[in-house]
């Protein structure tokens, strides 16, 4: 059980630094 809690835990801390990592490509992009 708890495997599956740090397993989840890793995927939710990579989503969000791939939606930060999107977010500043975007804003550096549309800046130019």
């Amino acid at each position: 059980m708890g495997t599956l809690r740090r397993l989840w835990l890793t995927l939710l801390l990579a989503l969000t630094i791939f939606v930060a990592l999107t977010t500043i490509a975007y804003v550096t992009g549309l800046l130019g």
